[in-house]
């Protein structure tokens, strides 16, 4: 779940400040002890009725996350909706209208805590900052969509070190961007913190760690995973990164799980069990190069077979061309997801009704991946098919790229038809995805070097039956 990255020019974006009647935004933070409180000001306002949002219903599940915002005081009328996320505000005049508030931890002290908490809510307290973007900053409701400038400086700074996304490499200081880049962020510490600068792809990038246990080992794994794969991706793309990229490898606090992630503009966050030895173990190592991958594929809910699945085959296929995995390992990777949708008992799930229940996670939130990258295996062997192409995932991929497409429900037709008969293309995209028919990859041809196979026992998967001709699939 990845929003677009922004590009920030500060000359343009100060004489923008200085010169626009459009309102702009201005916030003050302050670490309060175990919560950030803020100073928000806006200026200048049209009068009459008009919103403030907070948080995202969409974003983790998290619907009554508006406990988070304590003490709210402004100096116009106004009422709150939390169901909706909304302020509203009466204002009697065109004039500054400023508010203050704290965010504080919303995890339960007691009962249970689980992933979409720890994951997207603020967990503060006086030793530990995990804070989401979302969820700390208040938006504008502007009615013509506009992204409107914001300041973001701190008063008083947290006792430990602390790594915010937003302002990469520039600690604390005043950050000036439009309202979006403050929104898909985040900002962690902790007393542990590490932060390490590398240079990769010709950018500064920054790894961000702290871990509980081998300290050392864990820092240098985890900067050694990131350099190989994030310079591979790089490569894939044919890309020329244009700021920098942070990995964020942060523990949880309250809850043993192994490990998950969320993509950000300008990096992403994982966490896992803080009680772990290791903090790249494979299985983890998966996860940091699916977050690493939406820098390139994601979509909204509705196209999630393309943001959640083809970037489960994106993972498994750099991990391999990077040199970090055998080619063994795509088909293990890929033969999980196979399995998985096999065995769901909801595996036919239409693609609108797995949007309606994605937070009730289980099957609902595996979906997308499962159904995805099973669509895109097939997808691939009937481009080479087609074209004589093995390299037919990045020739797609980077078609989608210079073509500048947003892939969606929508257009993907429009695509496909470059690659495959059009007919073909829609019939099957209807059925597999919309109607989320099973696939079968028993018939029709997959990549090359590659089969289809039951085992005894009934269970499904690929296997590689020429790795010569398999192995030429994985390019940079």
């Amino acid at each position: 779940m990845k929003a677009l990255r922004i590009i920030l020019s500060l000359p343009i974006l100060a004489f923008c400040l200085a010169c626009s009647p459009r309102p702009s935004i201005d916030f003050k933070l302050s670490w309060a002890g175990d919560k950030i409180h803020v100073d928000m000001s806006m200026n200048p306002i049209r009068h009459g009725t008009d919103t403030l949002y907070y948080g995202d219903i969409g974003y983790g599940g998290q619907r009554d996350i508006f406990g988070c915002v304590k003490d709210l005081r402004m100096n116009v009328p106004f009422s709150t909706d939390s169901a909706n996320l909304r302020i509203i505000l009466q204002i009697p005049d065109k004039k500054k209208v400023t508010a203050s508030y704290d965010i504080a931890c919303s995890l339960p002290d007691t009962g249970v805590v689980n992933t979409p908490m720890e994951m997207f809510r603020p967990n503060i307290t006086q030793d530990f900052l995990f804070c989401h973007g979302v969820n700390l900053f208040l938006r504008y409701n502007d009615r013509v969509g506009r992204d409107l400038p914001v300041q973001v400086s701190w008063d008083e700074i947290p006792p430990f070190p602390t790594f915010c996304l937003y302002n990469q490499g520039q600690g604390f200081r005043t950050a000036r961007a439009p309202s979006s880049a403050f929104q898909s962020t985040i900002l962690v510490g902790d007393r542990h913190l590490h932060v390490d600068t590398v240079h990769v792809a010709g950018q500064t990038q920054f790894i961000v760690t702290a871990p509980r246990k081998l300290t050392e080992y864990n820092q240098a794994m985890t900067t050694s995973f990131f350099k190989d794969f994030y310079a591979a991706a790089v490569r894939f793309w044919e890309d020329t990164p244009e700021g920098p990229y942070s990995l964020i490898v942060y523990p949880f606090e309250r809850i043993r799980h192994n490990v998950s992630g969320i993509g950000l503009d300008g990096g992403f966050c994982a966490r896992y069990d803080a009680q772990a030895d290791t903090v790249v173990t494979p299985a983890r190592a998966d996860v940091y190069a699916h977050e690493i991958g939406h820098n390139w594929v994601s979509a909204g809910f509705s196209s999630q077979w393309y943001g959640e699945g083809f970037n489960e085959l994106q993972t498994a296929y750099l991990l391999v061309a990077s040199g970090l995995r055998p080619l063994q390992g795509f088909v293990d990777y890929l033969n999980v997801g196979i399995r998985s949708l096999e065995r769901s008992a909801i595996r036919n799930l239409p693609n609108d009704e797995i949007e309606e229940n994605f937070w009730k996670l289980g099957d609902y939130s595996w979906l997308p991946y499962w159904r995805g990258e099973v669509y895109a295996l097939r997808l691939l062997g009937q481009i080479e098919a087609h074209t004589g192409d093995p390299t037919a995932f990045k020739s797609l991929m980077l078609f989608l790229k210079r073509s500048g497409t947003q892939v969606n429900n929508d257009n993907w037709i429009g695509t496909l038809k470059n690659f495959i008969p059009e007919e073909t293309a829609r019939e099957e995209f209807q059925r597999y995805i919309i109607q989320g028919e099973s696939i079968p990859l028993d018939r029709g041809p997959l990549p090359s070097g590659l089969d289809f196979q039951r085992q005894e026992d009934g269970t499904p998967g690929i296997v590689i039956t020429d790795s010569t001709a398999f192995a030429r699939h994985f390019v940079l």
